[in-house]
């Protein structure tokens, strides 16, 4: 049973993840209420972090099918490896059947479940015989309550291949654009039919690229490595400053410490040389009060004498 028809315009992203070393993301938008098969956008190369789509899209909605994945790639056209991941989510869609027309912004989550940007995306619900009941309808939708369409979005199977540049036809439900569109339409249209000579000249440019981007990823190594060696010498050059002046500074610690120990040892030799002094001193003084003192016996006893001689002679 058939619920409706969904429109889905993708807009434009903003602080998409990088997932190569060299240049720019060139991201395009991968569509899926299934999660098997997909449509997807066009690229836009070199579109780096905040690329610009205005690509739309329309899903038959069947029963069950009430969500919307999203997963966004960086293209890796000619390359051998596999397009990069770069975040995705999952979108329920109970409110857009509620409200007719959304015009959000949704989170996207990489690998590990890491922020890697957002993606703005205008929906547009139309009720099919069967589908569910909505009221409400107008220009734009409440707010998304929290967590709603943070869930990782299941893989998707088959190969990441280069996106389709053709656009779905029908009435867009967004009229402002849908001359832009059409005339894209056209031109795309012509570019398809030179589809197998231009994929040629693609793969000679992406292999030319190829090439380019790894002397770029060389040359970008060898000035990291410079760049390295240049503050690993830096480094080194500042700890051999910290170390002179640590050890210029014990150096000035011993100096003050022999100085204190040579001005504690004078200060010491000084006392007991005025001790020696002192003594000598007092020495001397006591050998020149005996002399005097036995000066003064003699003369004593001399004076004595005489006095008795003179008693005699009389």
């Amino acid at each position: 049973m058939i619920l409706g028809k969904l429109e889905v315009l993708v807009a434009s992203a903003k602080n998409l993840k990088a997932t190569d070393y060299v240049g720019k993301n060139d991201p395009y938008v991968a569509l899926s209420v299934d999660g098997e098969h997909k449509q997807k956008t066009k690229v836009i190369d070199g579109g780096g972090a905040n690329p610009t789509w205005d690509h739309s899209f329309i899903f038959n909605l069947n029963e069950g099918q009430n969500k919307l994945y999203v997963q966004v790639y960086d293209s890796d056209a000619g390359a051998a490896s596999a397009d990069d991941f770069i975040g995705g989510t999952t979108i329920p869609l109970e409110k857009l059947f509620k409200s007719g027309i959304v015009d959000e912004w949704y989170p996207l989550l990489g690998d590990n479940s890491n922020e890697s940007g957002s993606i703005n995306l205008k929906m547009k619900f139309t009720k099919g015989q069967g589908g569910p009941e909505f009221s409400n309808l107008g220009p734009e939708a409440g707010p998304i309550p929290t967590g709603y369409g943070l869930g990782a979005p299941p893989p998707m199977t088959g190969t990441h291949q280069q996106p389709p540049t053709h656009q779905h036809s029908g009435t867009t439900p967004f009229p402002s654009i849908h001359k832009e569109h059409e005339s894209r339409d056209s031109k795309e249209h012509e570019k398809h039919e030179k589809h197998e000579t231009d994929w040629v000249k693609n793969a000679a440019i992406a292999g030319a690229a190829l090439a380019s981007a790894g002397a770029l990823a060389y040359a970008g190594k060898k000035l990291y490595d410079k760049h390295e060696e240049k503050k690993h010498e830096e480094d080194h050059e500042k700890r051999e400053k910290v170390d002179k002046k640590d050890k210029d500074h014990k150096e000035k610690d011993k100096d003050h410490k022999d100085k204190d120990k040579k001005d504690k040892h004078d200060k010491e030799d000084k006392k007991d040389k005025d001790k020696k002094d002192k003594k000598d001193k007092d020495h001397k003084d006591k050998d020149h009060k005996d002399k005097d003192k036995k000066d003064k016996d003699k003369k004593d006893k001399d004076k004595k004498d005489k006095k008795d001689k003179h008693k005699y002679d009389d």
